[in-house]
């Protein structure tokens, strides 16, 4: 089988190759973090768990479809890795005074606990998931400031 390394928190890219022309492309048994690019056959993104899986690779074209298995091998990010960096895409939300409210902080490597300072009345942060839920009690444009952590 085809083999690739990766680490927890740390961008990862692999491409599907094949031969006879294939239009499209499927990986099934990716690890969390990752996704594959149907059109280009580009496996992308950032693990979140250490572990080692067998990825079926397809290659499909006119007559029919070719596979193969992929030993994907993630590490655990090494002691003293960099701290997290918030991921959010694009960084803004807005809501209604009086309406539920939900965003969820999103980091880099798997941090264990999440911050919101400056949040508006009537939201809270669950330090745990960085969801940060509830319902606004007034109207106002407010700067927040997120953090995540690795213990």
């Amino acid at each position: 089988p085809l083999t690739a390394g990766g680490t927890v928190g740390t961008a990862f890219s692999f491409t599907i190759t094949a031969s006879g022309s294939p239009t499209s492309f499927s990986a099934s048994g990716l690890p969390a973090g990752l996704t594959v690019n149907t059109a280009t056959g580009a496996i992308t993104g950032t693990p979140t768990t250490a572990a080692t899986t067998s990825v079926t690779l397809s290659a499909t074209n006119a007559t029919g479809t070719g596979n193969a298995t992929l030993v994907l091998s993630v590490a655990a990010a090494p002691v003293g890795s960099p701290a997290p960096i918030i991921t959010n895409a694009p960084l803004t939300a807005g809501g209604t005074a009086g309406t539920a409210f939900s965003f969820t902080i999103t980091a880099s490597g798997s941090p264990t606990s999440f911050s919101a300072s400056g949040l508006p009345a009537g939201l809270t942060v669950n330090t745990s998931t960085g969801a940060i839920t509830g319902t606004p009690t007034s109207a106002a444009t407010t700067s927040v400031t997120l953090g995540a952590t690795l213990s």
